[in-house]
């Protein structure tokens, strides 16, 4: 006969493991993308700031490859369980929906939306040789001369490209595509004058137009930066309703409980108003981004709502 002291003890330690408090293990932060990205370069900062204050390891795993879609699988297939984590953006989110016929993952179905992250502001570039002041102008040359000018972007579905062609469309112009395996194989080509013109992040971009390396005509946000106030924004420059930028959020498999789900918006939102983060994000031409799921998931639907309509009518595909 099991004593009741014996059973007291086994439900002792049974109702202790159960209350044992989210997380007690480490978490494991999935990346899409290879370090010294930016997508790396956000996970590391924000998760050194998130171990400390949920007292758990939180360990980066780049997973590149496919424009993100083996990083957004492996999270949608993890356990529910609040220990795996991601951060994604408007691509696997919203452009990946139009550029493939049928992607591993569902972006409505597989992932809970924890907390937006970070905008990243583009810089439009011009050649410094080039006769051009402003975007007037650009689109001046353009029109003249359609398919003239090239631009450099980091491959089809790129935030890059998918702004420039955004402009393009808006703008009534026609420019060529050149498509890189990455930004920086493009910008070495712009450097080097075979590119006319690109969008390029303010990071990368801010060095090369203190140093005269190019000439910044416009910013793609809706705000013109603080580190480059004297370059008007392109809404500023004529075309209506332009604000693109790239953007970061974190998300979790589906079925993560609400409450690991408040406890890493809590934590984030902690470390997104760190004064470290901040000077980091703001040395990197990063601006904090801060909304709850709600706020997120209204950013993707108004994302889609402008982005797959383009991406259809310009007949662009991955498959």
């Amino acid at each position: 006969m099991i004593s009741a002291a014996i059973v007291c003890g086994t439900l002792a330690i049974t109702t202790s493991a159960i209350a044992q408090p989210y997380p007690d293990r480490p978490i494991k932060w999935m990346v899409g993308y290879p370090a010294g990205g930016a997508s790396d370069f956000l996970a590391r900062v924000l998760s050194q700031k998130m171990a400390p204050d949920l007292k758990q390891p939180l360990v980066i795993e780049n997973k590149p490859g496919a424009a993100g879609i083996l990083s957004m699988d492996t999270t949608a297939k993890a356990p529910g369980d609040g220990y795996t984590i991601a951060n994604t953006g408007n691509g696997e989110l919203v452009y990946n929906l139009g550029l493939y016929k049928k992607l591993p993952y569902d972006a409505d179905k597989d992932f809970a939306l924890v907390s937006t992250i970070a905008k990243l502001p583009m810089v439009l570039i011009v050649q410094p040789s080039m006769p051009v002041k402003d975007l007037k102008d650009l689109i001046a040359i353009a029109k003249k001369d359609p398919g003239k000018l090239n631009y450099g972007s980091g491959g089809i579905g790129h935030p890059i490209q998918m702004a420039m062609e955004m402009l393009k469309y808006r703008a009534g112009i026609d420019i060529t595509p050149i498509a890189y395996r990455g930004v920086a194989p493009a910008l070495l080509d712009f450097l080097a004058g075979s590119i006319s013109v690109m969008y390029v992040d303010l990071a990368a971009s801010v060095g090369l137009i203190r140093e005269g390396k190019a000439r910044p005509i416009a910013v793609s946000t809706k705000e013109r930066l603080q580190v480059l106030p004297d370059v008007p924004t392109v809404e500023e420059s004529g075309i209506k309703d332009y604000d693109v930028y790239a953007w970061q959020g974190l998300i979790v498999p589906a079925k993560t409980p609400p409450a690991a789900i408040e406890r890493l918006r809590t934590s984030l939102n902690t470390a997104l108003n760190d004064a470290d983060v901040l000077k980091r994000f703001s040395e990197a031409g990063v601006l904090p981004m801060v909304r709850n799921s709600a706020e997120f998931a209204k950013l993707v639907q108004d994302d889609r709502a402008v982005w797959l309509p383009l991406i259809k009518s310009l007949n662009l595909s991955l498959d």
